[in-house]
């Protein structure tokens, strides 16, 4: 049947101008008065295919008319020697009253056409009729050829297909020439149909003109063979000159010496029968028999065919003109027992076979033939290690027992598929095969798919992977969790421990030693008194002995507040260092300042101690020997250390100086710089005020904690 309606009817209408005309050679010599050839049409043929209807010249062509639309709208001339097509514009002229043989003047305009220069017709005038133009043999090696448009041709083959198109009023059939398909448009009419039983599957031969299907862009993609009416075919053999057909077994049709155009009678018994196929189960092979129309055949029935043998990749095929019932069935029709495991055996194309697979999908597909669609199920199987496709007639459902996993027993028509790339061989080149199903009574479900599905496993074990993956993950989650609370419990125990003892030491201090020093501050006092009343000029030395007083007194007290930490724990180290440090500018005119830039972050307890006292070391100094009018403390936090720097404005001193002296003040604050992993920077000059820096590592110090 013909499966591309639409492009045939491109050749036909208005616009679109059904022609090809050879470029350098062609020219019409029966034009009178023609201000230009053909060829010469060619030539001017620059315009673009959207202005194809606007008209290049003026001319006028004397030609036979070969074949005119059924609805008037165009007409192909041939003069004997090239033809070109004609249109009908807007359908004003009486293409209709002529017919095929006629003798016509067309006056027109000649326009770029479609494909190849065509002709707008303006007048047309009837000259005489004659016998139809000679036309030369067509030759399969040019049906790509873009030089033979609306050449006159004679073509020999078999019809194997039609389909009629009531709405354009024509008939396509397929036409096959030696293997190569010709498409064939005849002109729709009762007379015609009437006639198409004697002429499908038979050797003919008759007269077309050529016609070219093309695209947008104005380039060859078909061929398509005209012919108006089958007035000119004739069968290459009448019955006397064929006699009666052979009768052939099947096994034996085209052997050597048969000729192929003859028809031969073949037998066997019926397998399956739809309305255009019948196959056949004969003595050694099988068959595929394609008929013209529904035969009155069952199952088992023993049939003749007669008709014309066509080869195939595993066998010949049958055109079937007659169907001749020679026995009803007697007994039902057993199929062949199939088990796929090695390679497959050609002999079981088109036989009834019956076959063991497990079903792998259920799927469909969809054939559209104009605005009615067909859906057909296909069955997916494996069966040994063949994927098997089982094809179920086009309207069957499947039944809801086929479910995936199943074990079926299928039986069906076998159609052997040949792997393309070992066509060359003879034998081994069977791919795979399908089975035409002949409805859903040819599949038995042998044993329920295993609860154990491919689907189901993969779910579990995905499942399963999901959740040790959650498992795991939950895991370290709690090992973490775990850890980080085993180790605040352990800082607390620890941090509970060292404050119990740090408080018991400082209390011991403060009961021993700063009892004992202030006890020693009131017999100075006394002695001092006495001095002052016998021997005033050794007050200096009391006076010195005071002073060392105060200073150990003032070193026993911040010892013991050290060992107390009650400022840090209760407020930040920005805070304690402006409570503690702002203590000690209450009762002098020395301004202090503290900044701090960046998020607060807690260091451990120990740490921000020795910052801590490091910074009160710095102002005391700065204080005591610098004499200045301002002291800025500055805290600058980052993600990864603590900046700390201690400036004033006061007389400054030399630090080389001052470490060689030995003073225990810049000794302590280096000492502590080294506890929390630093280094302490001095700047400073005589004159110029001091800078005290240090970078304090925060990673390093929580690590030191853990």
């Amino acid at each position: 049947m013909c499966s591309r309606p639409r492009l045939y009817w491109a050749l036909v209408g208005f616009i679109c101008a059904i022609s090809l005309v050879e470029a350098a050679e062609h020219t019409i010599p029966a034009v009178r008065s023609l201000p230009l050839a053909v060829d010469e049409i060619q030539e001017e043929e620059e315009v673009e295919v959207e202005v194809e209807v606007e008209v290049e010249v003026e001319v006028e062509v004397v030609g036979q008319v070969l074949w005119i639309h059924s609805k008037g709208a165009g007409l192909f001339l041939h003069d004997g020697e090239a033809g070109i097509y004609v249109q009908n514009i807007k359908g004003r002229l009486p293409f209709s009253d002529f017919r095929a043989g006629s003798w016509v003047r067309v006056r027109g305009g000649a326009a770029v056409g479609g494909f190849a220069p065509s002709i707008l017709a303006h007048g047309i005038e009837k000259i005489e009729d004659r016998p139809p133009i000679q036309a030369r043999p067509f030759f399969p090696y040019e049906l790509h050829s873009t030089k033979i448009d609306c050449d006159w041709v004679r073509l020999r083959g078999c019809f194997v297909t039609y389909k009629i198109h009531e709405e354009y009023g024509i008939i396509m059939l397929e036409l096959n020439m030696n293997g190569v398909v010709l498409l064939v448009q005849l002109s729709d009419s009762p007379e015609t149909r009437g006639r198409l039983f004697d002429i499908m599957y038979r050797q003919v031969r008759f007269d077309a003109v050529v016609g070219t299907l093309y695209n947008e862009e104005r380039q060859f993609t078909g061929r398509i063979f005209y012919v108006n009416s089958l007035e000119s075919l004739s069968v290459d053999y009448s019955s006397e000159e064929m006699g009666e057909p052979e009768r052939v077994p099947i096994h034996e049709l085209l052997r050597v010496g048969d000729d192929y155009r003859k028809p031969v009678k073949t037998y066997g018994t019926v397998t399956h029968a739809t309305e255009s196929e019948i196959f056949l189960r004969g003595e050694r092979a099988c068959i595929k028999a394609s008929i013209f129309k529904a035969a009155e055949v069952s199952v088992g029935d023993r049939v003749e065919l007669v008709g014309l043998v066509t080869p195939e990749p595993f066998g010949p095929a049958l055109l079937a003109r007659n169907v001749r019932l020679e026995a009803p069935s007697q007994k039902k029709v057993d199929p062949v027992a199939v088990k796929l495991k090695g390679s497959i055996n050609a002999g079981l194309n088109y036989q009834l076979v019956e076959l063991e697979a497990q079903l792998v999908d259920v799927g469909k597909s969809f054939r559209s033939e104009g605005e009615h669609a067909e859906e057909e199920v296909i069955l997916l199987c494996r069966s040994g290690k063949y994927l098997v496709k089982a094809k179920l007639p086009a309207g069957e459902e499947a039944d809801r027992k086929w479910l995936v996993g199943s074990s079926l027993r299928l039986s069906g028509i076998c159609h052997l598929e040949i792997a393309p790339a070992d066509r060359w061989r003879t034998r081994g080149n069977i791919h795979t095969l399908w089975l035409q199903l002949r409805g859903v009574e040819d599949v038995a479900v042998m044993d329920a798919p295993p609860w154990w599905t491919t689907g189901r496993v993969l779910w579990i074990v995905g499942i399963s992977a999901g959740l040790s993956v959650l498992f795991f993950i939950w895991i370290v989650i709690l090992r973490r969790t775990v850890s980080r609370q085993t180790r605040m419990i352990r800082n607390q125990i620890e941090r509970a421990t060292v404050l119990n003892e740090r408080q018991r030491i400082a209390r011991e201090l403060h009961d021993t030693l700063e009892q004992a020093l202030q006890a020693l501050k009131l017999q100075l006092n006394v002695i001092r008194q006495k001095i002052a009343k016998h021997a005033p000029e050794e007050l200096p030395t009391v006076k010195v002995a005071q002073a060392m007083l105060e200073g150990c007194s003032r070193e026993s007290r911040n010892s013991i507040q050290d060992l107390r930490g009650s400022v840090l724990e209760e407020m930040e180290l920005p805070a304690a260092i402006r409570m503690i440090a702002g203590s000690m500018f209450a009762d002098c005119e020395v301004e202090l300042e503290v900044d701090v830039e960046g998020p607060v972050t807690r260091l451990p307890l120990s740490a921000e101690h020795q910052v801590l006292r490091l910074v009160c070391e710095a102002v005391a100094n700065a204080l005591r020997h610098a004499d200045p009018r301002v002291v800025r403390i500055e805290l600058i936090y980052t993600e990864t250390t603590l900046d700390v720097s201690i400036l004033d404005d006061g007389c400054g001193f030399d630090p080389a100086a001052e470490f060689a002296s030995g003073r225990f003040g810049l000794l302590g604050m280096r000492e502590r710089a080294n506890r929390l992993k630093t280094t302490l920077l001095i700047k400073s000059e005589l004159g110029m005020g001091s800078c005290i820096e240090l970078s304090i590592p925060i990673a390093e110090n929580l690590e030191d904690t853990e």
